[in-house]
């Protein structure tokens, strides 16, 4: 009874039970356990159908654990919006212009379930998974720009096209440790329902409490040790929907003589982290002289793990906490002194706490520097030979039974055991030439 007395001094929730929509989050939740079980389970059946399209293991997991979790997240997401979609009191929540957003968003997030689950069952080239990127994102981009900045079409389409895909690669980016997707997807959609709560958005406060309901429904087959990872289109599809959310959000604001300017800043806060993790991931990689496209394990949840000692489960929450932290510091600055400097406050915290974190583990001895003169330090200071070529007048190359070999002195029973030697001899015989082994 206390907690329906606290409720209903926020009118603004209360008018959503009123109008019987709190049934649709237990229901994100529960469905999204059906499904997380089902795949689960389905994985590991005998029935050759369901495990051929199911089971896909985590590549990087030392728990074998299933990596295709973000088809039963997006599921139960989607399954969310379609019941709010159809109910009777959608437009109470809703304006005609979310109407069409959300039917844009809901036609793109199937193209990037599509592509993920194809990279995560055949790894698609970079090129290949990027050109469908543009594609699902350029769509939505294009059709949304008419909704939300109707006036200046080719800027909206800039703007929805850069943020979009700068934050589904930055997503998937941190969906490097078992509940760190998890934790930071909450407090991201925590944030919009601040906001929303502050400039009473139904619409967004129903799309964050959805995604929130799907995320804690992931949370029982994630946590350490994990069961199920998220995989390519799990990370995307969680930041395609914060994208959504910001979308809802821009728009309430216009409606409501917020400056376009304003309404901007705002709608992009809860942005700012999957930004920077991409910003600095991409500079970090072209500054060690590697492809911004590759992997490494220098981002900072890898680094709380690997150099600070702590287990996945304790740098997710630590991760999230200082996020949660720096954002409540952009929501209070925001209060006080506007949306603008918000904004760039957010981002400069966040990109000094990752550079004075990371930077001096990005330039350990752990990392290499590609030039010839570091590569050959580095591999002297591992003890491992180094022949300089001044040294040597003439060297060839051979392949006998699948082990490399040298024109030079024969291979001793010491260096090679006896089934090679035999071998050896067979084709010593047939070459009329004397072989050493290259351990």
């Amino acid at each position: 009874m206390n907690l329906l007395l606290v409720i209903e001094k926020f009118s603004f929730f209360k008018f959503m039970i009123d109008r019987n929509m709190w049934w649709i989050f237990p229901s994100v939740f529960l469905f999204g356990i059906a499904t997380f079980s089902f795949l689960f389970i389905g994985a590991r059946s005998e029935n050759r159908i369901l495990r051929k399209l199911l089971f896909i293991p985590a590549r990087k997991s030392i728990t074998n654990a299933v990596q295709l979790g973000g088809l039963p997240l997006s599921l139960s997401i989607i399954f969310g919006f379609f019941h709010i979609y159809n109910h009777e009191s959608f437009h109470s929540f809703f304006s005609i212009l979310d109407h069409y957003t959300i039917k844009y968003w809901l036609v793109s997030s199937g193209i990037i379930v599509l592509y993920g689950y194809l990279d995560d069952k055949f790894e698609l080239r970079p090129f290949v998974k990027l050109a469908l990127q543009l594609f699902s994102i350029g769509f939505f981009a294009t059709l949304e720009s008419r909704v939300v900045f109707p006036k200046w079409g080719a800027l909206a389409f800039l703007i929805v096209s850069f943020w979009g895909l700068g934050v589904i690669n930055g997503s998937n980016l941190l969906d490097g440790l078992d509940t760190l997707t998890i934790k930071i997807g909450i407090v991201t959609f925590g944030v919009f329902l601040i906001i929303s709560y502050n400039f009473k958005i139904p619409s967004s406060t129903l799309a964050s409490l959805v995604a929130i309901s799907s995320l804690l429904a992931f949370y029982f087959f994630n946590k350490e040790p994990a069961k199920i990872h998220l995989g390519e289109i799990g990370g995307s599809f969680i930041g395609f929907t914060s994208v959504l959310v910001s979308c809802l959000v821009f728009s309430h604001l216009i409606r409501i003589k917020v400056s376009h300017f304003n309404a901007l800043n705002i709608c992009l806060l809860p942005l700012t982290l999957p930004m920077v993790e991409l910003g600095i991931s991409f500079v970090r990689r072209i500054y060690s002289r590697r492809s911004p496209f590759k992997g490494d394990k220098y981002h900072l949840h890898h680094i709380l793990k690997n150099y600070y000692g702590f287990s996945p489960s304790k740098a997710s929450t630590i991760y999230a906490l200082c996020y949660a932290l720096v954002m409540i510091s952009g929501i209070t600055i925001m209060h006080f002194y506007g949306p603008f400097l918000s904004l760039v406050l957010t981002t400069g915290l966040l990109v000094t706490a990752y550079v004075g974190i990371g930077r001096k583990h990005w330039k350990s001895e752990k990392s290499l520097d590609l030039k010839p003169k570091a590569l050959f330090d580095y591999l002297i200071k591992k003890n491992v030979g180094v022949i300089y070529s001044s040294e040597v007048e003439e060297f060839e190359l051979k392949v006998i039974s699948g082990v490399l070999t040298t024109s030079e002195d024969p291979v001793t029973s010491e260096e090679a055991g006896e089934p090679f030697e035999k071998k050896a001899d067979s084709s010593l015989e047939e070459n009329g030439k004397k072989t050493k082994k290259i351990a």
